[in-house]
């Protein structure tokens, strides 16, 4: 009996990670071009900006929302109270470290290339506002659209050039821990009661559900890999076009030169002579 509960714990472990994952990888996978256009215009305002009038707004909706959800279902039932009580302490865990963040001031975007989005807004602000930068400011906004580029450049080559058992191993600890047992978990479950008990014509519709959750999790991991290197792609040709489009503008907003002073020696020789000749005829000064 101890075996059996164990066996239909995993089961249900494994559907509960499996199922979800994969379709909301396939949800992204399917609005990453929307969500990259949303991403890319919140994220190139400031970070006052983004935590004052986004992020800590959103964040004490969805809170209250999920709070009133968590201590309704507090007295509905054994499972429903247990779910509420587990439910209501994750939302005051979230709000707790954000708040957190914002006292001590650590406030991490959440997203890891916002920071070059904001580059290229800041950019395109300073040329389209304000007089037309020149000298050492003009140098430092050219250094930056270029390096704009060069990072799209890059991350467009470390993407084509990585394997799956590269990303697999540039991959956290704890992603690398879930893929290994997403996969040996469904095989686990196959084997043991195959060897325990055998195979009969009773469990042969579990063992075919367990086949479908180890497909499952194999697609998982392989639209999360799909899904991944499109955004990175799609990331880095936004930032080399970027870098063009400043440079271009750079290009466009140059500054006019100055042309320097001439003397004009025929002037100044005409002067010295007025100025000889109403000498001569004042006379000679005592």
């Amino acid at each position: 009996m101890t075996e059996r509960y164990a066996w239909l714990a995993l089961c249900g472990i494994e559907m509960l990670y499996v199922v979800p994952v994969l379709l909301s990888e396939l949800v992204l996978l399917a609005l990453r071009r929307p969500i990259a256009r949303f991403e890319r215009r919140l994220h190139a305002v400031s970070d006052d900006r983004f935590f004052t009038v986004f992020l800590t707004p959103t964040l004490a909706f969805v809170g209250g929302l999920a709070g009133g959800l968590s201590t309704g279902m507090i007295g509905e039932g054994r499972w429903s109270t247990v779910m509420g009580g587990l439910l209501t302490v994750y939302v005051v865990y979230v709000i707790a470290r954000h708040q957190y963040g914002e006292a001590t001031g650590k406030r991490p975007r959440p997203v890891t290339h916002a920071r070059w989005w904001r580059q290229a807004a800041e950019t395109a602000r300073l040329l389209s506002e304000g007089p037309v930068p020149a000298g050492r400011e003009r140098s430092a906004l050219r250094r930056r659209a270029e390096r704009l580029g060069v990072l799209g450049d890059r991350i467009a080559e470390r993407v084509t050039a990585e394997t799956w058992l590269g990303a697999f191993r540039a991959a956290p600890r704890r992603r690398q821990v879930t893929v290994v047992l997403s996969l040996v978990v469904p095989v686990v479950l196959m084997v043991w009661p195959a060897i325990s008990h055998g195979v009969t014509r009773r469990s042969l519709p579990g063992y075919a559900g367990l086949l479908v959750l180890s497909a499952g999790a194999v697609a998982t991991h392989g639209v999360r890999r799909l899904r991944t290197r499109r955004t990175l792609l799609a990331l880095a040709h936004g930032l080399t076009e970027q870098s063009h489009c400043l440079l271009e503008r750079l290009a466009r907003t140059a500054p006019p030169r100055q042309r320097p002073l001439r003397a004009r020696p025929a002037a100044f020789g005409l002067r010295a002579r007025g100025g000889r000749r109403a000498r001569g005829r004042a006379g000679p000064r005592r």
